[in-house]
Order: structure tokens, then sequence, then C-alpha cells
């Protein structure tokens, strides 16, 4: 399953005897998720340092163990690139990073990265969008379905003013137009046991393409 703003892979049973098995998988954790999401602020880094100089064996990678709802959860990180960023809330700069959920509480990787202090980019409920104005109006939320540009169907949510009225601004959005609409948390890999063979399979897709247009924004 994932979060209703947050694309990428699904896992789907076609049979009530995988979906046991797969459901199994789960509570084992022999079902292995790999989600690539972009993040206010340098994540494991200083203040200076160069955007994409880094070679892959120094980035910095780490590991969160905060309860979430009173229970052991956990989350690994390891940093993917830099870019620099004039949104005054990421100070300078923003990081792709990969996360791998070892635990699957709800909003386990959102609420991970709001307790590091690197709140996950567009995330409207843990980032930092509270009360956020525009020309003036108060932004409201939308829930709308999106099928983007790489043809992922997914659910996210817009802060619209006043004056956008009912239009679907996700249809046509782009991130110089509207920055913040969308959450940056996909699910890019998936590897578990197949239900019936039990051999290992491993699925994965590329980031979408406006990852990159917001790393340039």
């Amino acid at each position: 399953r994932l979060d209703a703003p947050t694309g990428g892979l699904l896992l789907v049973a076609k049979t009530k005897a995988a979906e046991i098995e797969l459901k199994g998988c789960l509570a084992t954790r022999s079902c292995h998720k790999r989600y690539r999401a972009i993040v206010f602020g340098r994540l494991g880094g200083g203040a200076n340092g160069s955007d994409g100089n880094t070679s892959d064996d120094e980035l910095p990678s780490g590991v969160v163990r905060v309860p979430i709802d009173g229970k052991p959860s956990e989350t690994r990180w390891k940093v993917v690139s830099y870019s620099k960023c004039s949104e005054p809330a990421a100070n300078g700069w923003i990081t792709t990073v990969d996360l791998h959920p070892i635990t699957g509480r709800k909003h386990q990787l959102r609420k991970h990265m709001q307790a590091l202090g690197f709140p996950i980019w567009g995330d409207r409920t843990y980032g930092p969008y509270s009360k956020r104005k525009d020309d003036g109006q108060i932004i409201r939320r939308k829930r709308r379905k999106v099928i983007d540009s790489d043809n992922c169907v997914y659910s996210d949510s817009v802060m619209l003013s006043a004056a956008d009225g009912d239009g679907d601004l996700l249809d046509t959005a782009t991130v110089a137009e509207y920055p913040h609409c969308r959450l940056c948390l996909y699910a890019l890999e998936i590897s578990f046991p197949h239900p019936v063979t039990k051999q290992t399979m491993i699925v994965e897709m590329d980031e979408p393409r406006w990852y990159q247009e917001l790393r340039e924004y």
C-alpha cells in the first residue's frame, strides 16, 4: 500500500492465496522496499559543499529509530545527491535521498524525515507549510486523482488560492509554476519472494521526470 499522496510501485495479488503469501512476506520483513524522496535542507552534510560532485561512497547514510504511535519504527536512509535551492525553508539546499523502511508504520517515512529535521518536499502534513499564504489569499487543499507525464496514477493534494476556483492545477502544473504541488516521495523498488515459485522478484522504476525539474528549479 501507499499513502494517498505517495507515488510509485504497487504490489497487487491476483488470487487470495497469493495475497496471504504476500502479507506474510510483509509481516516477516522478507519484502524490501526503496523509496526516493527530495527533502528540505542538506541531510547528513554541513552547510558547505558541492552539488553532484561527491562520489557515491562518500555520500552519508544513516538510520532513524523513532517510535510511531508507541511502536518501534526504523528507517534507513542514503543520500543520492545535493542540489542548491533558493527556497528559504530549505536553507540553501535540497537533498535527494533513498529511504528503506524496515518497519511499516503509517506515514513512517514522512514522520521520520520530519523527526530528523529534513521534511519531505511537498508534504503538507509534516512539512513547513502551515498557514501558507499566496498573494494575500488563504491557500486551501484539494485532493485530486492525477495521471502524470510518466503515466503514473496517484492521488495528491495541491494548495489553491480562491482565485484558482475548481481548476485541476496538477493536470498541467509544472515545477516552475507550482514547485510545492507534489509530495516528493516515490516507491521505486520492491523485492519479494514470488508467492508460488519462491524466487526472489525485484521490480524497479525510474524516478519521475519532474524530480530533476525540481533539482534544477
